[in-house]
C-alpha cells in the first residue's frame, strides 16, 4: 500500500487520509459538505489523530457504528481498559473506521470523536480487511488464508475457512450480490490474490461459489471495485498492470479489458448516473476515462476521455489519486500536496469525451526544494555554525521576501538568511511587513514551513532560527492555526517539544554530573598545585635560612680578631697592630650606627 491515500466512506459522506510512512502515522478524517455545491470539506470538523510511532498502518476500511449493548465476551479479541469507558448512546453516528496496524491491533476512529474511540488487540494477524454487510463487523484474511469475521459490538469472532492452497490473498471486499442459491444470510466477499475468488461465508462447506479465469504472469490483484448499477458487474486493476479487467459473476468464465496508457494504476472508481455508468482509471497519465458496455464481451478497450491537473506536467506533477461525487453528483477529485490532501471540482458529464484540465488551487512550494525524503524530514545540508551578520530591516525584509516568492529560490539561503539575523527587532518587523505584501499569506506559510521542518528535525540545536519561529507565531499564529495544511508541521513542532521535555531532565542531569566531575577534577589539579607550592616554599625558606647562616656566619667570624694571632685567612705578609685593629672596629661601629 501507498504511504499516503485515501479513503471515502460508502456513503460519501467522509473521506479518510491516511499517513504511514517511518516515524510518521497519522489519520485525518475529513467530513463532505453534501449539500454545498461551493464548499467541499466541513473544516470546522476535521479530525487528525497522531499514532505511535511503532502502529504502521496496514490497511482500512469503513463499517456501520449504529451501537447495540457491549458484551464482556473476550473470545479472540481483547480490549483495553480505557475502552470501557466508551458511551453507547451514540445513536447519530452511523458509521466508524477501522483500521489494521501491523501488529495486527484494530483502532476503531469516530468522525465524531476526537480521541481514538476503541484499540482492538487480535490474538493472529491480520493481513486486509473489508467492512461486513452485517452490522458492526470486519472480515480480515489472516496469514494462513482463513477469514476472521469479528463483531465490534460485542466482540465475537467467528473464523472461516478458505481452502485453496498455493494462494496468498492480500485483498478482499465484500459484495452485495444475489446469485443462484443466495439465501438472507449470504455474505459474498471477493478474494484477490494473482486471481479471483468468490466466496459466501453463509455456507458451511462450499464455500467458494466462482474462481475466475486465471493469469499466471499477472501480478497481485490490488484494486477491486463493484458496479453501481449491475450488482454482477466487478472491475479488477493489478499490481504494475495496464489492463483492468471486467468480471460477471453471474458467468465468470466470460470478462473484458479496459487498456490505460500507464501500467502505474492507483485506484479505480465507477461513477453512475441514471442507466449510464463510467470506468475511471487514476493513472501517472491523470483519470482515464472509459465506457462500460454491459452487453458486450471487448478486449482492451481504449479510454474516450482523460482529466489530468493544470499542474500534472509540471516539475511538481500533481495527480488525481482518488476521487469521489457528492449529493448532487457533482464529481471531486483528490490530490496531494506532500501528504495533505485537496479537494477540487472536476466540470465533467458521464457524456464527455476528449481532455479536460482542471485548475487547482496549488502553490508551486516544491521550488522551495523541500525535499521530503524516507523520513519526511527536509533534507537540509547547513554548516554547524552560521556566522551572524545582522543586516538592516528594510534589507532583510527584501531579501527574505524575494527568495520566499522566487520560483528557484534556494531553501538553504533562506535557512542562511535567517540564521544569520538574530537581532529580535529586525526580525519581528520583518515579520509584520508580511501583511503589507501581495502574497503576504504565501510568504508565512513557506516561511514557516521551513522553520518548522528544520526545527523539529533538530529541535536540539540553538541557533537563530527558533527567535524566526518564536516572533512568527506571535505574529502570524492565529493565521496559521486556521491553515489545515499547516496542522502537521504545528504537530511536528508539538511532537518535538514533547521529546525535549522529555529529554530535559535527562541532559539536566547530565549536566549535573558533567560539573561535578569538573569541578571534583578542578579540586584535584588545585590541591596538586597547592603542594607542589608548600614544597618550592619550603625549599625556598630552607635554602634563604641556610644562606643567610652561612653569610651570618662569615661576618661574625671576619668580624672577630684572633688575640694570639690566629687567623688562617690573612696573608703571611701583612701586619696588623692591636691600635689599628681597635680603631677599625670603632668606626665599623660608628658607621652602623
Amino acid at each position: 500500500m501507498e504511504s499516503v491515500y485515501t479513503s471515502v466512506d460508502p456513503t460519501g459522506s467522509f473521506c479518510a487520509n491516511i499517513i504511514s510512512k517511518k516515524g510518521r502515522n497519522e489519520v485525518q478524517i475529513f467530513p463532505i459538505d453534501k449539500t454545498s455545491s461551493e464548499n467541499i470539506i466541513v473544516n470546522a470538523l476535521i479530525k487528525k489523530f497522531e499514532l505511535s510511532s511503532d502502529d504502521r498502518i496496514r490497511d482500512v476500511t469503513w463499517v456501520s457504528a449504529e451501537r447495540t449493548s457491549k458484551s464482556d465476551s473476550k473470545r479472540g479479541t481483547k480490549r483495553s481498559k480505557s475502552e470501557e469507558k466508551i458511551d453507547t448512546n451514540d445513536t447519530n453516528e452511523s458509521i466508524n473506521l477501522i483500521i489494521l496496524i501491523e501488529s495486527g491491533d484494530l483502532l476503531v476512529f469516530s468522525p465524531f470523536k476526537d480521541e481514538v474511540v476503541e484499540r482492538i488487540s487480535n490474538e493472529t494477524k491480520l493481513k486486509a480487511l473489508t467492512g461486513s454487510l452485517k452490522q458492526q463487523s470486519i472480515v480480515g484474511i489472516k496469514e494462513d488464508n482463513e477469514l476472521l469475521e469479528i463483531n465490534l459490538s460485542n466482540n465475537k469472532t467467528k473464523t472461516y475457512k478458505f481452502k485453496k492452497s498455493g494462494e496468498d490473498i492480500q485483498t478482499l471486499k465484500s459484495i452485495k450480490y444475489k446469485g443462484n442459491g443466495s439465501t438472507s444470510k449470504s455474505q459474498y466477499i471477493l478474494l484477490g490474490s494473482q486471481n479471483l475468488f468468490l466466496i459466501d461465508t453463509s455456507r458451511s462447506k462450499k464455500s467458494l461459489v466462482s474462481e475466475f479465469p486465471k493469469f499466471e504472469e499477472l501480478k497481485r490483484i490490488k484494486n477491486i471495485q463493484q458496479s453501481k448499477i449491475q450488482n454482477d458487474i466487478v472491475f479488477v486493476s493489478r499490481d504494475d498492470c495496464d489492463l483492468i479487467y471486467l468480471y460477471n459473476l453471474s458467468t465468470p468464465e466470460s470478462y473484458s479489458t479496459f487498456k490505460t496508457s500507464s501500467s502505474k494504476i492507483f485506484n479505480i472508481q465507477t461513477i453512475a448516473s441514471n442507466e449510464a455508468e463510467a470506468l475511471m482509471a487514476l493513472t501517472e497519465d491523470g483519470i482515464e476515462i472509459f465506457n462500460i458496455d454491459f452487453e458486450t464481451q471487448h478486449l482492451e478497450q481504449k479510454p474516450i476521455g482523460l482529466i489530468k491537473t493544470d499542474f500534472h506536467d509540471s516539475d511538481a506533477s500533481i495527480l488525481f489519486k482518488n476521487l469521489f461525487t457528492k449529493a448532487n453528483e457533482q464529481l471531486i477529485g483528490i490530490w496531494h500536496d506532500r501528504n495533505q490532501p485537496h479537494f477540487s471540482i472536476i466540470d465533467w458529464l458521464l457524456k464527455d469525451i476528449g481532455e479536460r484540465i482542471i485548475a487547482i488551487d496549488y502553490s508551486e512550494i516544491n521550488d522551495l526544494e523541500i525535499d521530503n525524503n524516507e523520513d519526511d524530514q527536509p533534507n537540509i545540508l547547513l554548516p554547524d555554525q552560521v556566522e551572524v551578520v545582522n543586516i538592516s530591516f528594510n534589507e532583510l525584509s527584501k531579501q527574505l521576501s524575494g527568495l520566499l516568492i522566487e520560483r528557484n529560490s534556494n531553501t538553504e539561503e533562506i535557512i542562511k538568511l535567517c540564521e544569520s539575523n538574530n537581532d529580535e527587532t529586525n526580525i519581528k518587523e520583518t515579520i509584520r511587513s508580511f501583511a503589507t505584501l501581495p502574497n503576504s499569506s504565501l510568504l508565512t506559510n513557506n516561511l514557516f514551513d521551513i522553520l518548522s521542518h528544520k526545527i523539529s528535525k533538530d529541535f536540539t540545536t540553538k541557533s537563530s532560527l527558533s527567535i524566526w519561529l518564536k516572533w512568527l507565531l506571535t505574529v502570524q499564529g492565529g493565521f496559521i492555526s486556521k491553515q489545515a495544511e499547516q496542522h502537521g508541521n504545528l504537530k511536528s513542532l508539538q511532537s518535538g517539544l514533547e521529546k525535549g521535555m522529555k529529554l530535559l531532565p535527562r541532559l539536566l542531569a547530565l549536566q549535573g554530573r558533567l560539573q561535578l566531575l569538573k569541578s571534583q577534577a578542578d579540586l584535584r589539579s588545585n590541591m596538586h598545585i597547592d603542594d607542589d607550592d608548600d614544597d618550592e616554599n619550603q625549599d625556598d625558606e630552607n635554602q634563604t635560612f641556610n644562606e643567610s647562616f652561612a653569610n651570618q656566619t662569615t661576618l661574625a667570624e671576619e668580624s672577630i680578631v684572633y688575640a694570639n694571632g690566629e687567623n688562617d685567612d690573612f696573608e703571611e705578609n701583612e701586619t696588623f697592630d692591636a691600635g689599628d685593629a681597635e680603631l677599625v672596629e670603632e668606626e665599623e661601629e660608628e658607621d652602623d650606627q
